[in-house]
């Protein structure tokens, strides 16, 4: 009797990474926040780290947003990949089934 080889795939739900930017965004604010209270420098240089520390978060979240969207199509065509090896035996057996003599 031949053993059944099975292959598990798991995959993240979206909301998974969105609490993972969310808390990313929020540690980044808390940090910045934080340093900027401890800070000892003008108004005006606070200002100005302000405007650099947003952009820099800005481009990190966008960088990792890609990352996600990049790992998410990864994922997906392995997935499909798998689904399409996994249906072309079944296939085979249709049609060897179909064109067997009655």
């Amino acid at each position: 009797m031949a053993e059944e080889k099975t292959t598990e795939v798991v995959v993240r739900d979206r909301s998974d990474i969105g609490i993972a930017l969310a808390f990313f965004g929020l540690g980044a604010l808390v940090g910045a926040t934080a340093a900027l209270l401890l800070a000892t420098q003008s108004g005006a240089e606070t200002r100005e780290d302000i405007k650099r520390m947003s952009g820099e978060l800005r481009e990190r979240i966008s960088s990792l947003a890609s990352q996600v969207g990049e790992t998410f199509e990864r994922v997906r065509a392995k997935i499909e990949e798998r689904r399409h090896h996994a249906a072309a035996p079944a296939d085979d057996t249709k049609t060897e089934a179909s064109d067997a003599p009655a």
